[in-house]
């Protein structure tokens, strides 16, 4: 994941960004924002995620079972937020940007799209992947375990 982390940073810093662009895993982890405060930062994550979610749910239940072109725009005229997803190396991310008082919103819809298209291939071509080789612990025993999790009582 590190080296994603990596790739998308370096992405960022070459890319021109609005100041609410941001990159969210599907737990709501959050790999980039341009936004600056960490509160805020970590409530977009949660926030993007989870409504994401909640909305690809209520499309199954709706009896949808394709969602490759889904998009998600929750706005006015002139303000709103736009969510899309971004698969990387089979994982799904979330792109969305934030936006307030713009003329013209597909603009920014349109260019958001574009980053997403630009990411994609920039992390295809750096051979990343997100996948786990082997197991975090191996030959661990029962007791090993035990201890592990076990609680520990104040004298």
């Amino acid at each position: 994941m590190s080296e994603l982390l990596r790739e998308v940073n370096k992405f960022f810093d070459n890319c021109d960004t609005t100041d609410s662009v941001s990159l969210i895993r599907n737990d709501g982890i959050v790999l980039y924002s341009s936004v600056e405060d960490k509160f805020k930062i970590q409530t977009i994550g949660a926030l993007v995620s989870g409504v994401w979610q909640a909305s690809k749910a209520l499309s199954n239940l709706a009896g949808s079972s394709e969602l490759s072109e889904y998009r998600l725009s929750f706005d006015t005229s002139d303000s709103g937020i736009y969510i899309i997803p971004v698969t990387i190396d089979g994982t799904e991310f979330y792109l969305s940007v934030l936006y307030n008082s713009l003329k013209n919103p597909a603009i920014i819809k349109n260019q958001l799209r574009a980053i997403r298209n630009s990411l994609v291939e920039k992390v295809s071509t750096s051979k990343i992947s997100l996948k786990r080789n082997g197991f975090l612990f191996e030959n661990i025993t029962d007791g090993e375990m035990d201890n592990l999790f076990q609680v520990m009582e104040l004298t």
